[in-house]
């Protein structure tokens, strides 16, 4: 394939991709204002009345092939970008690493040196919200997380302030991880504590209210 062509063939490869995704993003912001208007219903009828009119049409304009990868796709989307439906989902199985919800930024009790002091150690762990255990490693500003199951997020890291950094995801081959973000998303971390084996950490999800309190494990 001539070099013009095949230069042509990605941009419209890319083209596609991102109208999907924007496509994708949209049904789930749709999908979100349906759970939160429909409060007078239990979770279960929540759920059903929101995959009826919204997700079972979307998928029905696709190939049965594809359906579940989508489908997947949205699901965990929806819990990235929606904090109704994660509520929902933590009302039916409650998490069961170190996370918990906060509805306020907290201060750090740390300077600058005590929260870098993170990079110092070569391996990194924390829990996922169904308590398997994630290794991180952060080296060359580079954020990967290995899985039970073998596979990788990849990220990359910046320190925006002493004690808070960004990372903004690059790919993974993990199927929530792919699921849950998008090539350019970040995730605003903060270290505000340290123990005999953990920082105390939180992390948000840009334009949302809500910040998540976790354990990193070193």
């Amino acid at each position: 394939m001539a070099p013009r062509i095949t230069f042509l063939f990605l941009m419209l490869n890319a083209y596609a991709f991102a109208q999907t995704q924007a496509t994708k993003d949209s049904l789930v912001n749709e999908m979100c204002n349906t759970i939160i208007n429909s409060q007078s219903l239990g979770d279960s009828a929540r759920v059903a009345a929101m995959f009826r009119k919204h997700l079972f049409p979307f998928l029905d304009k696709y190939p049965e092939s594809l359906r579940d990868e989508l489908g997947m796709n949205i699901y965990f989307r929806m819990q990235r970008n929606c904090d109704a439906f994660k509520d929902l989902l933590h009302r039916v199985d409650p998490p069961k690493g170190d996370w918990q919800a906060v509805e306020k930024k907290l201060t750090t009790s740390l300077n600058k040196k005590g929260c870098r002091g993170l990079l110092d150690h070569n391996k990194l762990s924390y829990l996922e919200s169904s308590g398997d255990t994630v290794q991180l490693v952060i080296d060359k500003g580079m954020w990967v997380d290995r899985f039970k199951d073998g596979t990788y997020s990849k990220l990359k890291m910046r320190w925006i302030s002493d004690c808070e950094f960004e990372i903004e995801f690059i790919e993974s081959n993990n199927a929530s991880r792919k699921g849950l973000s998008k090539k350019g998303d970040k995730y605003l971390y903060q270290v505000f504590d340290k123990k005999d084996n953990y920082y105390d950490m939180s992390v948000q999800i840009p334009g949302s209210d809500r910040y998540m309190v976790f354990k990193l494990y070193y």
